[in-house]
């Protein structure tokens, strides 16, 4: 279903992010209709609104997750989702914006937005669309790095832009991501990385007790499974955060680019594998590099520790290298040694 925003009545705003759990927020004027066949646009063309039956918020079978391999979260709270659609008006640029349910499955991903006439612009336009859901408690970290990749290569959802993921993720993990130099035993490549990439911005935080946890069958979890919710609750922490990750877009520079950016990655992961090892051993380590020209061009000291850099030293230092002239041959043994192995 498609429904706007703005002015909806309280249960029509609720049926509308209620629905699936999975689902994205396309701003007026993204969709563009023009050639795309009926069949495709069926109920999505005009906005005429249609009330949903009043079945209970609980009661409603179209939400639940089908095919899944593990336990997902989903919203089950009326109140959150109240919350979702005031702080998604909030955001928004513009107040006639869309909700759109589709929690599409793997296969109809590299196809929904082209069905939907979605089309791509250029990285330094605004955002074409923005994408809510929640990140499974499981495999965050996981999903976490795949985007990564996708972000920087500019493939997957991001080939038609800067777009922005309005996302739940564990607060264990949000900790992680906005990591500083300032705490250490957070920090990491996965921090540096989308803190270059993303302006990362804190929406909502909302206690786990707000969200169901439903099985492949598609029934909630119950306390006599193997991990009741209360068990879940401890491994993923107590709170979640409804996160903002919007691409920057000045991420890509002439010395970092779509292209060589997995050198960048792999700089990075050498560079917090040894993060007792302070800058002039790092660079020394980054043979033909001269380590004493990239010091005196970062205008750094050689002696301070490697997690002591914040996320744009890291780019600066990488750009740095990459534009040196020794740069063709710098991590390429390291590098060989991964392929190898």
């Amino acid at each position: 279903m498609s429904v706007p925003v703005t002015g909806l009545p309280a249960r029509l705003a609720l049926s509308a992010l209620a629905g699936a759990g999975r689902f994205c927020v396309l701003g007026s004027g993204v969709a563009r209709w023009r050639g795309v066949r009926a069949g495709h646009r069926r109920g999505l063309s005009d906005l005429h609104l249609q009330l949903v039956p009043s079945q209970g918020f609980r009661d409603s079978p179209s939400w639940l997750p089908k095919y899944r391999s593990e336990p997902k979260s989903y919203v089950t709270s009326p109140k959150l989702a109240t919350t979702l659609v005031q702080i998604l008006k909030k955001e928004g640029k513009n107040p006639d914006q869309l909700f759109l349910e589709c929690n599409p499955v793997p296969a109809q991903k590299e196809t929904l937005f082209r069905h939907l006439g979605i089309e791509a612009v250029p990285w330094s336009e605004d955002t074409p669309l923005r994408v809510v859901g929640i990140f499974p408690a499981k495999n965050e970290k996981k999903i976490l790095w795949k985007l990564l990749y996708d972000l920087y290569s500019s493939t997957s959802v991001y080939s038609y832009g800067r777009v922005e993921l309005n996302m739940f993720i564990t607060e264990r993990e949000y900790k992680k991501l906005v990591a500083s130099p300032q705490n250490p035993h957070l920090y990491q490549a996965l921090s540096v990385l989308w803190q270059v990439a993303c302006k990362i911005k804190l929406l909502h935080v909302e206690p786990w007790s707000s969200f169901g946890v439903y099985g492949q069958s598609g029934r909630q979890e119950k306390l006599k499974n193997k991990k009741p919710l209360e068990q879940i609750n401890k491994q993923v922490g107590q709170n979640m955060c409804l996160i903002q990750l919007t691409p920057l877009p000045n991420l890509f520079t002439e010395n970092l680019t779509s292209v060589n950016y997995d050198v960048f990655f792999h700089m990075l992961k050498q560079c917090f594998m040894k993060r007792n090892f302070k800058l002039m051993d790092h660079l020394q380590l980054l043979s033909p590099v001269n380590a004493t020209a990239i010091l005196k061009q970062i205008e750094k000291n050689g002696d301070m520790k490697i997690t002591d850099l914040h996320p744009q030293d890291f780019k600066q230092l990488f750009e740095t290298i990459e534009c040196s002239k020794e740069s063709c041959r710098w991590l390429f043994d390291d590098c060989m040694e991964e392929m190898i192995m």
